[in-house]
């Protein structure tokens, strides 16, 4: 009798305890109803699509990797172009605005994408170029030095020898007089 007890209890027990299965989960994308059935015509349908689309990509990757005649790469003409063309527009504007190679150089790397000419309104620039040309005043103006070295037959005074310099000594002499 214990043992038709302990039967019903664990019968109850089990009955209690909920069965865990993994189809009845909350996760949706474990649900396979929702998904649909592709049949084998899709299937290939899509890797034909697949093959086709890889081959026409394949061939835009080689016609912008085009070599012309010459053998030059088209993207290094490109970038030939691109470069000549930006060159020509800062000669341009530094015709048109007076500037110097330096004060344009220095416009450009301030603009940025930014309109040049309003860029070379902007108080910053205008007080960047004025002290550029500023400075290069200030080393034109420079005097040489005054002392230049006096040379006989080639040589300096320091490069003569005891007799070449008494020979010379009025040539050198002389030389301080005028």
């Amino acid at each position: 009798m214990d043992n038709e007890k302990e039967l019903a209890d664990s019968q109850t027990a089990e009955e209690t305890q909920p069965v865990i299965n993994e189809l009845d989960s909350d996760d949706s994308d474990l649900d396979i109803s929702d998904t649909p059935v592709i049949s084998e015509e899709d299937l290939e349908n899509l890797k034909q699509r697949l093959t086709k689309a890889e081959s026409s990509a394949q061939k835009w990757k080689e016609r912008a990797s085009f070599k012309s005649k010459s053998g030059e790469d088209t993207d290094d003409l490109r970038r030939v172009v691109k470069k000549l063309e930006h060159s020509d527009k800062k000669r341009e504007f530094q015709f048109k605005h007076n500037l110097s190679p330096e004060e344009t150089d220095y416009v450009f790397r301030f603009a940025g994408k930014d309109d040049l000419v309003k860029t070379l309104e902007h108080p910053f620039v205008k007080a960047g170029l004025e002290a550029i040309r500023t400075q290069k005043r200030v080393e034109a103006a420079t005097p040489s030095s005054s002392s230049t070295s006096r040379t006989i037959d080639g040589k300096s005074w320091a490069e003569l020898k005891p007799e070449e310099r008494a020979k010379n000594f009025d040539k050198f002499a002389s030389s301080f007089k005028k």
